[in-house]
């Protein structure tokens, strides 16, 4: 007489995954956004029996979700991130289909570069006494007037701007009265 055992054996135990903790970046040179490099805010994980699914999903300043593919474990190496919050969350899934999350934790992309700022020369019109002489500077460009200065006005355009982060906001024509 024979019998046959049947033995099942399941893996109910979870995925581990540690994330990265809350990091802050500048902009990249140039540019309004960063890019991440390596495997900087990459999860570390394990599994007890196989293989495991790493999967990504960014929200706030950047949204976007890694690609679904069997097997594989994703980086965010090479993924730009947005100026300002995103926030970063992890899911390792193993082949039993147990899963485990962490996150989300921020990372914080600031503007660290200052504008580029290139003034425009004064032009006006004097109309002026000896008691009151002086010059106009406007950023490196002077304007002084032929006679000394009582009253009279310059306008200016405002001047040349360019920002990694663009568009600036100004306000209308400036006119200085004297």
């Amino acid at each position: 007489m024979s019998s046959t055992i049947t033995v099942n054996i399941t893996d109910n135990v979870l995925p581990m995954i540690t994330c990265p903790g809350v990091a802050a970046r500048n902009t990249d040179a140039n540019l309004c956004t960063y890019t991440i490099a390596g495997v900087e805010f990459n999860p570390t994980v394990s599994d007890n029996c196989s293989a495991v699914n790493t999967t990504y999903s960014l929200t706030g300043a950047t949204t976007l979700a890694s690609p679904l593919a069997p097997n594989s474990i994703r980086s965010l190496n090479g993924i730009v991130l947005a100026k300002g919050v995103t926030n970063i969350t992890w899911t390792v899934t193993d082949a039993s289909g147990n899963m485990a999350m962490c996150g989300p934790f921020a990372v914080t992309v600031t503007d660290m570069q200052t504008p580029v700022i290139v003034a425009t020369a004064p032009s006006g019109s004097f109309n002026a006494t000896p008691a009151n002489a002086a010059a106009l500077t406007i950023g490196t460009a002077t304007a002084s007037p032929a006679a000394p200065l009582c009253d009279g006005q310059y306008k200016w355009n405002h001047p040349t701007v360019t920002d990694n982060c663009m568009p600036l906001v100004f306000p209308a024509p400036a006119m200085l009265t004297m």
